[in-house]
């Protein structure tokens, strides 16, 4: 898990590094409907980019207020769930 700290009683969470990020999005950002942000969208130079979370671009900046540790979990208190995407339960067993 990434480093965190402690504001107002509340845990802040912040990527240790790339792959603790791209764990976190895996984990979460995955099955939010604003995964994609405002959608792809077009440099002055022609070349598409793909559109993503805001919040991923400040992940290395510091501790994000929207990011936190619940009961142990990371959370975004962002997250909005996609209804065609759901999260699955954590407790939810393997069958193969």
């Amino acid at each position: 898990m990434g480093t965190s700290s402690e504001t107002s009683g509340a845990m802040l969470w912040r990527p240790k590094d790339r792959h603790d990020l791209a764990s976190f999005e895996a984990e979460v950002c995955a099955h939010c409907l604003d995964r994609h942000g405002e959608g792809d969208w077009e440099d002055e130079f022609g070349n598409d980019i793909p559109s993503r979370c805001p919040l991923i671009d400040y992940a290395f900046t510091g501790p994000l207020l929207q990011w936190t540790v619940k009961d142990g979990r990371r959370d975004c208190c962002c997250f909005v769930e996609d209804p065609a995407n759901p999260a699955r339960c954590p407790k939810t067993m393997e069958m193969f």
